[in-house]
């Protein structure tokens, strides 16, 4: 059982087990005049460069609380933030730790959908299909579906994959795979879609007190294309945030 998050305010106590309350406030209440701080507040790895601290505008801000893509597919990111810098579309997803640190949220006995390694993870892998167009249509309804080749990239540690010996021989139900129609539908073809796979960053806000993407690097997470090669430069796409941030 998760812990309860614990933040005082006054004479009250809220306790709650949940990210997404606090960050559907914090998103809805705060963000929307304050998104120029809150980006200054991200960091990235030392050896990348910080390609939001600087922006000034944020034309068309849109914030999404709560996206579900699904256990069996590609996780429930907490929340996402698209916005146009100079004409050119930028989208943030976003993963939230109240209670544990990078480190800790990425311990032996957790799930890899739970770890905040395994859920940027996911949404990358996710992101790099959509943009490969690894696509499959099943009675009318599209698919983006997870081939074999980022299958074996990531399967060593993704427990969904775990004992399965023949990739190839898995069919629809058996890949992470993802339906775009309603909410889902929409939130790709209208944002994700129109947004260059580089401009897409992957967040997450942890209790760390300092970045975690520097202190652990071997927790880092991994990067691999649609083709099953490692990319380099992929870690540039991901950053941190101290989860303080939600409670200014």
């Amino acid at each position: 059982m998760a812990n309860l998050y614990r933040r005082v305010i006054g004479d009250t106590t809220l306790r709650c087990y949940s990210e997404r309350g606090p960050l559907s406030y914090f998103m809805f209440h705060v963000l929307p005049h304050s998104m120029g701080d809150f980006a200054r507040s991200i960091e990235f790895s030392k050896d990348s460069p910080n390609r939001l601290r600087d922006i000034q505008q944020f034309d068309g801000l849109t914030l999404f609380s709560e996206l579900g893509f699904g256990n069996e597919g590609f996780g429930n990111p907490d929340g996402a933030i698209w916005f146009r810098h100079a004409g050119r579309p930028v989208l943030i997803m976003i993963e939230v730790k109240l209670n544990q640190t990078w480190k800790q949220s990425c311990g032996p006995v957790t799930s890899y959908n739970s770890t905040i390694r395994g859920q940027l993870e996911l949404k990358w892998r996710l992101m790099s299909l959509y943009k490969s167009r690894n696509f499959t249509d099943v009675l009318g309804v599209r698919y983006v579906f997870e081939n074999d080749k980022l299958i074996e990239s990531f399967k060593e540690r993704d427990g969904k994959y775990a004992g399965i010996s023949d990739i190839s021989r898995l069919g629809l139900e058996g890949r992470r795979r993802l339906r775009l129609v309603g909410g889902v539908g929409e939130f790709f073809s209208e944002y994700a879609a129109h947004t260059e796979f580089e401009d897409i960053y992957y967040l997450a806000l942890t209790n760390d007190q300092t970045n975690p993407l520097d202190h652990q690097p071997g927790l880092r997470p991994r990067c691999f294309n649609d083709d099953g090669r490692e990319v380099a430069a992929g870690i540039d796409q991901f950053c941190w945030a101290s989860k303080d941030v939600l409670e200014q």
